[in-house]
């Protein structure tokens, strides 16, 4: 099985009843990205795997989060009007701004030692 089977695989799996997404699809850059009902809000989930997604935006508008939806190309894409973000820091922003303590000294901006 290649690897565009498997992704498609997923969407299929990701669309299934007992997942709960309604709406998947495998973006150009071989990432996949899907939709998901909560309880107030219409989010997307990028970067999504059977265990899980690494970025999640949450939309108060659910139309827009579809037409977002729709537009997305990368995993690296952030859909503008969401009103929420969980998971990966976006590189646009200053790690260190993005965390709640200040970095310890000698660590790097990943949280790393460095000499």
């Amino acid at each position: 099985m290649d690897d565009r089977q498997q992704l498609d695989e997923l969407v299929a799996w990701l669309l299934s009843d007992e997942n709960g997404y309604t709406a998947a699809r495998v973006l150009p850059d071989g990432s996949v990205a899907a939709v998901i009902e909560l309880l107030t809000t219409r989010a997307i989930v990028l970067g999504v795997t059977r265990f899980g997604w690494t970025t999640r935006f949450c939309f108060a508008d659910r139309g827009l989060a579809l037409q977002r939806f729709d537009e997305l190309q990368s995993e690296d894409d952030e859909p503008e009007g969401c009103i929420a973000r969980r998971g990966r820091v976006s590189p646009k922003l200053n790690p260190r701004a993005a965390w709640p303590f200040p970095p310890r000294a000698g660590a790097d901006s990943e949280g790393g030692e460095h000499d």
